[in-house]
């Protein structure tokens, strides 16, 4: 049987590289989607996932988008919320999932999250940019940056306090003004960690925002890890705040 091809969008990043070194492992042909093939994330992700094909260009590129999907027979796609804002991701999702389709895709994932907005009658508190929604209101710290102290309350996802090293100047950033500067859809950086907070804040509540099905999981990947303290034993962390990990780095799977 023929190589099957799979197309990774957001290849480099967080949840790209993991996906890519698995495909990779179990003999896919896999494709990746970057702007800068000699990067030091590309240059990370060839070190893990050697015979990975790129495709120079950006999910905004209907050309490069075209010329990614020639001959994919799957695709895992996860757009960058965080340089596309609201309104792009909604646009350049939809249209990549067209090129998708005209291009004869069999499978297609998107990486999605929660949609509660409905179920919430669209309340802005929980409006942000990567889910279309985060939240948390940070305090400042006496060094002049951002501690975020997460007021999770009874939501079930763990979290623990960590300093961002956010200044006041940054948390009235705007996310997404490298592909649509001047956008007054955008959110900044305040309102965008804020209402994802607010988010895991109702995760196991009456509200039940986050809703996952485990058995399904356990099913596809029974060496998942199920708590925080699993993922703090497989990567070594032991409490210290002055260490750091790399998100290009496939640690957290």
């Amino acid at each position: 049987m023929a190589t099957k091809t799979v197309l990774v969008i957001g290849g480099t990043g967080a949840q790209g590289v993991p996906i890519v070194q698995e495909l990779d492992q179990h003999g896919y042909h896999v494709r990746v989607l970057t702007r800068d093939p000699e990067s030091e994330h590309s240059q990370r992700l060839r070190n893990v996932a050697p015979n990975v094909q790129y495709v120079t260009g950006t999910p905004t590129d209907v050309d490069a988008l075209r010329s990614a999907f020639a001959g994919v027979d799957y695709a895992f796609v996860n757009l960058n919320s965080f340089a596309l804002g609201i309104k792009n991701e909604i646009y350049w999702g939809i249209r990549t999932f067209e090129i998708a389709v005209q291009s004869g895709v069999k499978h297609y994932i998107w990486s999605s999250l929660d949609n509660y907005a409905l179920e919430t009658k669209y309340d802005d508190d929980l409006r942000c940019g990567h889910y279309y929604g985060k939240g948390h209101h940070p305090k400042k710290s006496d060094s002049g940056v951002y501690d975020f102290r997460l007021p999770i309350d009874d939501g079930i996802i763990p979290y623990w306090t960590q300093e961002t090293g956010l200044s006041e100047e940054d948390m009235e950033h705007k996310i997404g003004t490298s592909t649509a500067p001047g956008d007054p859809s955008l959110l900044t950086f305040r309102q965008n960690f804020s209402a994802w907070w607010r988010i895991y804040q109702n995760c196991g509540t009456k509200l039940e925002l986050c809703k996952r099905d485990y058995k399904l999981l356990d099913e596809i990947y029974p060496g998942r890890i199920r708590s925080l303290k699993q993922w703090m034993e497989k990567v070594g962390y032991d409490g210290d705040g002055t260490r750091t990990f790399e998100a290009g780095i496939p640690w957290g799977m």
